[in-house]
């Protein structure tokens, strides 16, 4: 009878051991779901934010824009020290809008970027469209640069200036950087494109590369 006793304490023991078990794993599920479902719907707010600045902001550049002219690629490369019109809205300038058609992208551009600025809309991170060789940095939100990870060869991308210029490209060229590639980013040697777009891919652990070279027209 002693022998069932002590079996049956230590069968109860276990058990209360497994018990214990299955509900650590179930509390640390539900804190696991809880978490993904908060930075789900920050991702989500964030995304949409960005979405509705930006709009609110090419609106405006909009208004004040100008008809311009269509900007022929073979245009020489001037004085690099020579900026690029700008427009101020509220506390930030820009430098005027780039549209990619075949993704439904219509983005204000800012003349210069930071982590900030990047949460309001696409930003130039070097160079200019005067000298071929402007690059422009977004987030991969996906009311910003987060449809680049499915453009395509041969897609039209338009630069608008403040004056209402049309710069226009043809992408040439996608390639995924790791972050601490980055410097390749600027080479020129051996490449021939006059504009680059970049974002983070989906898992932010590798940089989307899109390489375009400026056209006369329409592709």
């Amino acid at each position: 009878m002693l022998q069932y006793l002590i079996g049956y304490e230590h069968l109860k023991i276990e058990c209360e051991k497994i018990m214990k078990q299955i509900n650590y794993w179930k509390l640390s599920s539900i804190i696991l779901l809880l978490i993904s479902i908060s930075w789900g719907a920050f991702n989500y707010y964030e995304n949409k934010e960005a979405g509705l600045q930006s709009a609110e902001v090419i609106q405006e550049l909009r208004v004040a824009m100008p008809k311009g002219k269509l900007v022929t690629a073979n245009q020489p490369i001037i004085n690099q020290e020579k900026e690029m019109p700008k427009q101020k809205i509220d506390d930030y300038w820009y430098i005027g809008e780039i549209r990619i058609e075949s993704l439904g992208i219509e983005l204000p551009v800012m003349d210069q970027w930071d982590y900030d600025r990047l949460k309001i809309s696409p930003s130039r991170y070097q160079g200019n469209y005067f000298n071929h060789n402007l690059i422009i940095a977004g987030h991969n939100y996906q009311t910003h640069f987060g449809p680049l990870l499915y453009i395509n060869k041969g897609a039209l991308v338009e630069i608008i200036d403040v004056n209402g210029n049309v710069y226009r490209y043809e992408v040439v060229d996608m390639q995924e950087l790791k972050p601490t590639e980055l410097s390749k980013l600027v080479q020129r040697e051996n490449q021939d494109w006059d504009l680059t777009l970049f974002t983070c891919t989906s898992s932010t652990l590798a940089r989307q590369i899109v390489r375009c070279r400026q056209i006369d027209s329409d592709i």
